[in-house]
């Protein structure tokens, strides 16, 4: 199964450097630069990860962000980019159900584990949660 990444990131050359790397290691990939967008990309195609740069323009209370996202698809993973501006705001979006933080600008081995890692967690949580429901029959 292919993995479907969202980039939520208002920088076309950010968009196009990720979207350029995810693919070349066999991802799908879409991306959009505006909250507006990444919630009208969330209804038209459930992408497995999101990664979201919490500097995206309209992006106001970044934690809150993530707990939209988390309440309409709770599977998701969600792996954060925060700057220097937004380092505080990253670590409210782990305490409101994002998987993952990095450092803006981050190296892409960095993002790629961190990616990697987020969804093998989310696989996890899923495979746990089938399980709990199969002993509760």
């Amino acid at each position: 199964m292919q993995m479907n990444i969202l980039i939520a990131d208002d920088s076309p050359t950010a968009q196009a450097s990720l979207g350029e790397l995810f693919q070349l290691e066999g991802f799908g990939t879409s991306s959009t630069s505006s909250i507006d967008g990444l919630f009208a990309s969330l209804s038209d195609n459930t992408p497995d990860i999101l990664l979201l740069n919490l500097s995206l323009p309209g992006t106001g209370a970044p934690a809150e962000v993530v707990q939209r996202v988390r309440d309409a698809i709770p599977d998701i993973s969600i792996v954060a980019l925060a700057d220097s501006r937004t380092l505080h705001a990253g670590l409210e979006t782990m305490r409101s159900g994002a998987d993952d933080v990095l450092p803006a600008p981050a190296n892409p081995e960095q993002i790629l584990a961190a990616i990697r890692h987020a969804y093998e967690h989310r696989q996890q949580e899923r495979v746990l949660r089938s399980s709990r429901e199969q002993i509760k029959r």
